[in-house]
């Protein structure tokens, strides 16, 4: 059975958190439109330091060790950047007038 995130409860922080994620792009993009202006394109960046952040967060391992980090590199490949971005880059032109 397929679990409906959009009217999920809440009740658990990592559901939280993978709602937020999924709803990202989209509702940036809703944002920058409010303005006015016309969206190139939204651009998950940053996928490897997502990663370094969510094996400290999640799984408490320290980024100084080198296995994490070495774990991040290998792991970059695998992981949707949408899943795990640290930032997202928007290019986007206001229109002339």
């Amino acid at each position: 059975m397929q679990k409906d995130y959009l009217q999920s409860s809440g009740s658990e922080e990592n559901e939280i958190d993978f709602i937020a994620r999924i709803m990202m792009t989209s509702s940036l993009a809703q944002q920058l439109a409010i303005g006015g202006p016309k969206l190139d394109f939204i651009k998950p960046i940053h996928k490897r330091q997502g990663i370094l952040r969510s094996l400290h967060h999640e799984f408490g391992l320290s980024y100084d060790w080198f296995l994490v980090r070495a774990l991040s590199v290998l792991l970059t490949p695998f992981i949707p950047s949408v899943m795990v971005a640290h930032m997202y880059m928007a290019v986007a032109q206001k229109p002339s007038d």
